[in-house]
């Protein structure tokens, strides 16, 4: 979906300065996020929070721009294009659909990547909590436990981030589902590293 949006944002000429800068800018910001140092492989991000975290930040700041261009459509007069030498105007009902289509495509991968590490992270939660029934130690049971309920919270927390995500896409507010899918991946991230903390207190 990423590279599918890059694609098309390629092909995107306006002969308006402006707005071609602007789509240019989108452009490097798409292919940062894409930065293999950033990725496992293509549904996974690097499970360094501050380094996967940044892929939702390049994208959230493209959506923006994106959600930018929109607003400026009635600003472009034929008179304000000509007096500031910045070409013809754009054509606004042609770019617009396609640019909207890029951020929904965007939204949507960021929504999924959250979903991805969601469900994975959810699953080894349940599977390590049956594991702690068979505790003995009464010490490191309780230790555990509250290792466990902070990992639930996590994940309930998580859990409503992606509502969230979903909710804005389906309301276009690209930026604002991308924000909440991020917020969503890094606690089910943090959720993770809990999971391993208890793991490895042995028993």
């Amino acid at each position: 979906l990423k590279q599918k949006a890059l694609s098309e944002l390629k092909e995107i000429k306006t002969d308006n300065q402006i707005i071609d800068n602007q789509i240019n800018k989108i452009e490097k910001l798409i292919q940062e996020s894409l930065n293999d140092s950033l990725w496992l492989d293509d549904w996974r991000l690097k499970e360094n929070r501050f380094l996967g975290s940044r892929v939702f930040q390049k994208e959230f700041i493209a959506t923006r721009q994106i959600e930018m261009i929109s607003r400026w459509q009635r600003y472009f007069s034929k008179r304000y294009c000509y007096k500031k030498k910045k070409n013809n105007p754009p054509n606004f009902q042609s770019i617009l659909p396609k640019l909207n289509k890029i951020a929904d495509n965007l939204s949507y991968a960021d929504y999924l990547l959250a979903e991805t590490i969601f469900n994975k992270t959810k699953q080894e939660l349940e599977n390590l909590e049956e594991e702690m029934s068979f505790e003995n130690n009464k010490i490191k049971k309780k230790i555990k436990r509250n290792l466990l309920k902070i990992s639930k919270k996590n994940l309930k927390k998580a859990k409503n981030y992606l509502k969230q995500a979903k909710k804005q896409r389906i309301k276009k507010n690209h930026s604002r589902s991308i924000l909440y899918s991020m917020r969503a991946w890094i606690l089910s991230q943090q959720t993770k590293y809990l999971i391993n903390l208890i793991k490895n207190r042995g028993g």
